[in-house]
């Protein structure tokens, strides 16, 4: 588990994602794969320095497993509701699942899409395009999750209410192919 450091002490950072990808490694998962995955979680460590409002809150952890690897990126921050709305391009979003299904698309930020950023998670889509995983996004009410092999928005996901959260946490969740085919 790594604390994030507003400050930005990129040692403890990389080391700390050297541990991660080696544990991904040995539970079995493909090189390209973990390649991916940890491109992606720097992206979406990086979005709760730049966009949670409460960077001191952010928090990375993983574990590795008998053929599965899982990590979470969590903060206490605006949530992504919030932090969309501060874009005139997205006042208009309804609730936080909205805001979710948003978010989760490519080129969405509170940036706005013409600024070039808002990739990151779509990075992670791209990680996982030939593999089976189940994501969970939870933002102030609502929970998107998507599951199944290249999981995305054009693929198996829901969208439900729940009790509000500040911040946003996200889980992701791989199993080696190999361990699923014996």
């Amino acid at each position: 588990m790594a604390q994030l450091d507003p400050a930005g002490d990129d040692s403890q950072w990389h080391q700390w994602m050297s541990h991660a990808e080696n544990a991904a490694v040995a539970s079995g998962l493909a090189r390209g794969l973990v390649s991916g995955l940890m491109g992606a979680l720097g992206e979406l460590q990086e979005n709760v320095c730049q966009h949670s409002g409460h960077p001191e809150t952010g928090l990375v952890a993983y574990a590795a497993v008998n053929g599965t690897f899982e990590f979470v990126v969590a903060d206490a921050g605006v949530g992504v509701l919030a932090s969309l709305r501060e874009n005139l391009e997205f006042a208009q979003i309804a609730d936080s699942g909205d805001a979710l299904r948003v978010a989760v698309s490519d080129g969405a930020s509170r940036h706005g899409s013409a600024s070039g950023r808002g990739y990151g998670i779509g990075q992670l889509f791209r990680a996982l395009a030939h593999d089976s995983a189940e994501l969970r996004f939870r933002s102030g009410d609502h929970v998107l999750r998507l599951w199944g092999d290249a999981p995305s928005l054009s693929g198996q996901y829901e969208v439900a209410q729940k009790a509000q959260l500040d911040g946003l946490i996200i889980t992701v969740r791989c199993t080696s192919r190999r361990r699923g085919e014996t």
